[in-house]
């Protein structure tokens, strides 16, 4: 009995759909990194609302005031004083005042869409920088030098469902 062996454009035939399937991969990765990396550096964040956070102006409740977080790790923040933005960046230790006119709302949740901090931005000069575990929460105080008061957050930890208490 004689084995034929097949052509080699046959081989190739044989080869080329997982080759079409590999390079179509690649090319979806490298298309949709891409596309993150550039909706991220023009700054199109999605801001929800942070339940059971506190704020204080001065040692003072704010009367119209809301926050917002941008990532997941939890150190971008948007804060809403009034008609008055800020983000707050607690990697870097910089606050930004951003013009209002560049965030919009996007549901009933109070949910907001906009751009992160930009260079172009006005930086708020601060001093005294204080972040500390308090318990629940994760205290942040900063001293604005515009306002010359004390800003302080009270951002809650994530829940924890890995132990199986919750």
């Amino acid at each position: 009995m004689r084995v034929i062996k097949p052509s080699r454009p046959e081989r190739l035939s044989r080869r080329l759909p997982g080759f079409v399937l590999n390079l179509l991969a690649i090319l979806t990765l490298t298309v949709s990194l891409l596309g993150t990396r550039a909706a991220y550096a023009a700054g199109n964040i999605h801001w929800k609302p942070v339940p059971g956070a506190m704020m204080k102006l001065a040692g003072h409740p704010v009367k119209i005031w809301n926050i917002f977080q941008g990532d997941k790790k939890g150190k971008l923040f948007l804060l809403q004083l009034g008609h008055r933005v800020l983000i707050v960046d607690l990697q870097q230790h910089v606050v930004y005042g951003p013009p209002p006119a560049d965030f919009a709302a996007v549901s009933h949740d109070d949910e907001f869409q906009g751009r992160g901090p930009l260079p172009a931005d006005p930086r708020i000069p601060t001093i005294d920088w204080t972040e500390r575990d308090v318990g629940p929460a994760e205290l942040i105080q900063v001293t604005l030098n515009d306002y010359g008061q004390l800003l302080e957050l009270q951002i809650p930890h994530p829940p924890d469902y890995r132990g199986g208490r919750y």
